[in-house]
């Protein structure tokens, strides 16, 4: 004959519930360790470069900008990032890059080797302040 218990029927037993639980543990730490690698080998080729300022100083009547006359002023200039750059020890053309406002790139070459940013710092308020 067969006896069967009420708790056989109704409580199920404490390993099969670890097996469920440390599953559940390896499905999550797997998806957040994937998450993480993917994150970090993406970030690792991709990004802006920025130039800021900080809120003190803005408040303060600091302003930058990327034309010399102010027509538009910012607290923080975004660039424009090169893919694929080599290390480079040129002559590096510093007229044309002083007489360009914000970014400059090499145009004469097939890979670009660097990156200048020429910009301009401005107090606009009333007080002397060092930054």
């Amino acid at each position: 004959m067969f006896r069967i218990k009420a708790s056989d029927l109704f409580v199920k037993p404490k390993k099969q519930k670890r097996r469920v639980y440390a599953l559940i543990g390896l499905i999550i730490s797997g998806i957040f360790s994937g998450l993480f690698i993917f994150v970090t080998i993406y970030g690792q080729y991709t990004g802006n470069y920025l130039v800021t300022i900080t809120k003190e100083a803005k408040t303060k009547g600091i302003a930058i900008s990327e034309s010399m006359n102010f027509d538009k002023k910012e607290a923080v200039l975004r660039i424009q990032p090169l893919n694929n750059t080599l290390d480079s020890l040129d002559n590096f053309p510093i007229q044309e890059i002083e007489n360009t406002n914000g970014q400059y790139f090499e145009e004469n070459r097939k890979e670009q080797r660097y990156i200048a940013y020429t910009f301009y710092l401005k107090n606009i308020g009333e007080e002397v302040i060092n930054l």
